[in-house]
Order: C-alpha cells, then structure tokens, then sequence
C-alpha cells in the first residue's frame, strides 16, 4: 500500500486536475499511467448571506411563538436524492447568540443556554436547491431569556472549508405585555349615556402594539 501527498496545492484553487499512476519495477519494466480520477481544490469557505429577518432588524417576537430564519449560501450543498433533504452532517449550524452582562471587545456575544447548560440550536427545516436557500425554525419561551437576540452561523462545504458569521439583533424576544395609561374617558365614568352617545377613549400605551386595540 502507497500513499502519496501533494506537498503544495495552494496555487491548485479552482482547478480540475486528474490524478493518474504511472509504476516502474526493480526490473525497469513500466506501467502505462492509470487515471485514478479527477480532483477539484477548492480552499474557499462558503458565505451565508439574505438573511430574513435581516441583521438589525430587531423583529418582535412573543412567548409561545415559533419564528423562522432562513438565508441563501453561495455553494452549493449536497442533497440526498431520496428526502430532498441536506443531510445532517452537511447542514450549517446555528446558535443564539447575545450580549453579555460584562461585553468586552473580545467577548461582545456569548451562546444562550438551555436548561441543559448546553447552546439553544435552531431546528433544521428545508433546503431549495434552486436558490440554495436554507429555513430553519426556533420555538420561542421564557426560559431563552428576554431581549436583542442575534444568530452565530457556521457553514461548511463539501471540501471541508468552513466559515462562521455572525448576525446582531436579529430578533427581539419579549414576554412583557403591553400596559396603558388612561388619559381620556367621555363620558366619564359613572355618567349616563344615551343611545346616540359617542364613547371617547384616549390612552398611551408602553410600547408599540402589533395590532388596534
């Protein structure tokens, strides 16, 4: 058995080389080269872009709610031919991420936690082939904590390149609800009113509502 390495392919990017043998024995006699197959190097990570929602979007997102991430890859990835389906090993992985108490500039995310101590992953849904498109989803509760909450991604191509993104404030978790303050009430409370009377009511409310009262 015979293994051989090539010492330099950092010029080799790109390239469709084929991989042939050529062997001579003690006795000089000599083997025509035998095309073992053909080899594509490829040194570049893939790059997660399109997110939605975006970065920075800061989409609103309630307790008890299941949200959607999905974003496009400039490679393409393999698919099993009989589920339509990335394979797992194959599928990028992504963390929630957010600001710590004490943010540094070598520490400005940390991963949020289960109740397990371990990193809160999204769930794998599809991938578009047509568009290189992936869909992932999250369950959305408490216990992930409220506030600004971003996505690390790590994407990894089929040579094995891999790159890490990270995306800020992607979603805002909140589990407050709203409270208002009364400023207006005609007629007034405990006042009689008649069949063609028109009820005024003016409040603020603590933050901004999703739909009219």
């Amino acid at each position: 058995r015979y293994t051989f390495m090539v010492p330099d392919i950092v010029d080799l990017e790109g390239e469709h080389d084929v991989v042939a043998v050529a062997l001579l024995d003690e006795s000089f006699n000599a083997t025509p080269g035998v095309v073992l197959g053909t080899v594509t190097f490829d040194f570049t990570p893939p790059k997660v872009s399109a997110l939605q929602p975006p970065a920075d979007a800061v989409s609103p997102v309630g307790n008890n709610m299941v949200t959607t991430l999905s974003f496009a890859v400039n490679e393409e990835m393999t698919v099993d031919e009989d589920t339509g389906s990335v394979p797992e090993a194959a599928r990028p992985v992504i963390r929630l991420m957010r600001e710590p108490e004490n943010p540094t500039e070598d520490n400005p995310l940390e991963p949020v936690l289960d109740s397990q101590n371990q990193p809160v992953l999204l769930t794998y849904q599809s991938y578009n082939k047509d568009t290189r498109r992936f869909t992932y989803e999250l369950s959305v509760g408490a216990e992930l904590g409220a506030g600004p909450t971003s996505v690390e991604i790590v994407a990894t191509d089929g040579a094995g390149n891999s790159r890490t993104q990270v995306f800020s404030n992607v979603w805002d978790f909140d589990f407050t609800s709203p409270s208002i303050v009364v400023e207006t009430l005609l007629p007034q409370q405990g006042d009689a009113a008649g069949p063609d009377a028109i009820v005024i009511v003016t409040f603020t409310a603590s933050e901004t509502l999703g739909s009219t009262p």
